[in-house]
């Protein structure tokens, strides 16, 4: 081959290349395993990879509990690309014009304040009839819920299903593990939790053909159940855990697959493929309401991340105040509003601790949770000696005013827990005008994104152990931040706030606050790889590659890939220097005389994010020397491989080379989930 012609092949190879690989590098939330689904029936017909729509139904369900279009199960679901969420009108009756190009309906434990009426059902079974596919969800028959199941049965048996929703009261903890009913619905899944709660049992009334019971085999229980016909879906789900407790409560493993049942139900009831999910979080669940701020004036914020509705020992028996604090350092809390029950007592307290401790790096604001038998729970915080005045045994109506005259905001706590038949719905702000609401408590989002239209925070709604500040806090845009509460009323009365959730993996606020949280987490947490080479490589000499990861407080894996003339690639893992984690070095030994090497370098951290560069060189007789190339790599949001940017003119592409070289470049991991 002449020597032209090799360059031309070589140009005409990397061009190539770099087509691959940029398309391989976008910035992908989702990478999906399909599998071919499972087919019931010989003549079942799986519909096209298409982007599904789903229709949740809130006019008649317990709006504190449907994890809707504004939660961390519509966030998952359009966070991965094919699915798109919709909501009816809270209070409202449907209508067909809801329906139009929706591909599954969800029902999920109706209030029997509000039954279907005959238009209504009609509806459905038109839907139905015309191929859509429904979930049905029941189950939550505890307290003062508002939900029993003969709404949801009567739905059903309207609709022609030849089975029930029953009321099992199972209040142990359930966890159940391996053998899992084989359905698409639990791929790729080897445990599940009920946690505590009642579950509905699903007996089939009578024999049909095109239903099938999921029993889980190591426990008899029958919760599960589907609907098949080879045109259209249903399936009817026994227990709302799955959809509301995520990934794992207190450690929990159990409850991990829980995204990924939610994932398997869309896709089978949507009649597409299963799928492996992975890689999708944390999940972004934004609130649909625009902010009213811009991205110039918060940029110009910093932010400072704490916990709101906290209590100490005044209200229980919780950890000590040194291991409080050091639970503090640890997550990085830079402010707590104590709120103990019916006494602004714990604030001071707290604070007393601290300065006996010489330390002033932490804000505590004084607030309280106002109970009472038979009354709802209510936020407010205050300054010093304010709010000591608030009786328990004040009405609802009343209460309002008295914290308002005390110089607070009043927020409803954890309004999904209906304490009493009198405790206020969302619909009821007329009547009982809080201030605002919690739309996460305690690791569970409240209201299906409702309440997101007012003022919001996070409530932690526990002690002071390690788990239960591992829960939810917040990350608040202000200037600064102090004991004095103005601050944080501000912050939270002006939607200046992003909820975090660990609990579930997700933020919660309005999206030009979240993406900017992200982004300057991101920012943050991103550890630079610094790997240096010799500046000219020369036949039959040592080559040793020198690599420094800048951020040392994290472990990562490095491995190296190197391939000679197109052979089999030999890979290497990179050991660290001794007692230094931060730098790793490896002999590559030699190369001859028309070798064309290619080394891609790997680093991937403890969580599984990575980022990769891919060099390339001939090793030719030296005769001249060329100026070294820099290659700056592309930063990018990926869990995947990074790819570099060159500044376009690659001098080696053009020019005989007779000496290979290679420069310094730096590879930047970036990251979506936070890490402590």
């Amino acid at each position: 081959m002449r020597v032209n012609d090799r360059y031309t092949h070589f140009f005409l190879l990397v061009m190539l290349s770099g087509l691959i690989i940029t398309s391989s590098f976008t910035n992908q939330r989702i990478m999906s395993n399909d599998v071919p689904s499972k087919e019931k029936g010989s003549n079942s017909v799986m519909k096209s990879n298409e982007v599904i729509t789903i229709l949740y139904d809130i006019s008649h369900g317990l709006e504190v509990f449907i994890p809707a279009k504004v939660s961390p199960m519509g966030g998952m679901l359009e966070g991965t690309g094919e699915f798109v969420v919709k909501t009816t009108t809270m209070k409202q009756s449907f209508t067909e014009s809801d329906f139009v190009g929706v591909d599954i309906f969800v029902i999920m434990f109706p209030d029997y304040d509000f039954p279907y009426s005959a238009q209504e059902i009609q509806i459905v079974k038109d839907f139905w009839n015309s191929g859509g596919s429904i979930l049905f969800v029941g189950g939550l028959t505890y307290g003062e819920t508002h939900f029993n199941n003969t709404v949801l049965n009567n739905v059903i048996s309207t609709l022609g299903f030849n089975l029930a929703f029953s009321t099992l009261q199972d209040t142990a903890v359930t966890r159940l593990s391996g053998n899992l009913p084989n359905h698409d619905i639990f791929y790729n899944m080897d445990t599940f939790g009920t946690l505590k709660n009642p579950v509905a049992s699903v007996p089939v009334l009578n024999s049909d053909p095109n239903i099938e019971n999921l029993t889980f085999s190591n426990s008899g229980r029958t919760s599960f159940a589907v609907f098949d016909n080879d045109s259209h879906r249903a399936a009817f789900i026994g227990t709302y855990n799955p959809f509301l407790e995520l990934k794992a409560w207190d450690g929990d493993p159990y409850l991990s697959n829980h995204y990924q049942f939610q994932y398997n139900l869309m896709n089978w009831l949507g009649f597409q493929p299963s799928k492996e999910l992975t890689d999708i979080f944390p999940i972004n669940v934004y609130t649909g309401i625009e902010s009213p701020h811009t991205i110039t004036e918060i940029k110009q914020l910093l932010y400072y991340q704490g916990i709101c509705h906290f209590h100490t020992e005044l209200s229980s028996v919780v950890a000590p105040y040194d291991e409080m604090v050091n639970n503090f350092d640890s997550l990085g809390h830079q402010f707590v509003v104590v709120t103990d029950y019916n006494t602004v007592a714990g604030g001071p307290a707290l604070r007393a601790y601290l300065d006996s401790q010489g330390r002033d790096d932490i804000a505590v604001i004084d607030g309280l949770e106002l109970t009472g038998e038979n009354q709802t729970h209510n936020i407010g915080w205050f300054n010093p000696g304010n709010g000591t005045l608030i009786s328990e045994f004040a009405g609802q109506s009343a209460r309002i005013g008295l914290f308002h005259d005390a110089g607070s905001p009043i927020f409803l706590a954890h309004p999904s827990w209906l304490i009493d038949p009198n405790y206020p719905r969302i619909w009821d702000h007329d009547l009982y005008p809080f201030d605002g609401y919690e739309l996460v408590n305690s690791a569970f989002m409240q209201g299906g994104g409702n309440l997101a239209m007012y003022p919001f925070y996070g409530a932690a709604d526990m002690s002071g152990d390690e788990s239960a500040m591992f829960r939810v806090w917040n990350y608040v845009f202000t200037e600064e931040i102090s004991d004095d509460p103005d601050w944080w009323t501000e912050a939270v009365m002006n939607r200046k706030l992003v909820i975090y959730v660990s609990m579930g993996d997700y933020f919660v606020g309005d999206k030009l606050l979240v993406d900017e949280i992200v982004g300057r987490l991101n920012d943050e947490h991103s550890p630079e790889i610094l790997i240096t080479s010799p500046t000219t490589i020369t036949p039959n000499s040592e080559v040793t590659l020198d690599a420094t990861i800048t951020d040392a407080s994290r472990i990562f894996t490095v491995n190296l890939s190197v391939t000679v003339n197109e052979g089999s690639p030999e890979t290497y893992t990179l050991d660290s220097a001794v007692d230094d984690y931060s730098h790793y070095v490896k002999n590559l030994g030699s190369f001859s005389v028309g070798d064309s090497v290619m080394l891609a370098l790997n680093a991937t951290d403890e969580l599984g994010y990575s980022a990769e560069q891919v060099v390339e060189f001939f090793v030719e007789p030296e005769t001249t020397t060329t100026e070294p190339v820099t290659t700056t790599p592309q930063i990018t949001q990926t869990t995947t491989t990074t790819t570099p940017e060159t500044d376009g003119s690659a001098p080696w592409l053009t020019l005989p080379i007779f000496i290979a070289s290679i420069s310094t470049f730096v590879i930047v991991i970036k990251k979506r989930r936070i890490f402590f």
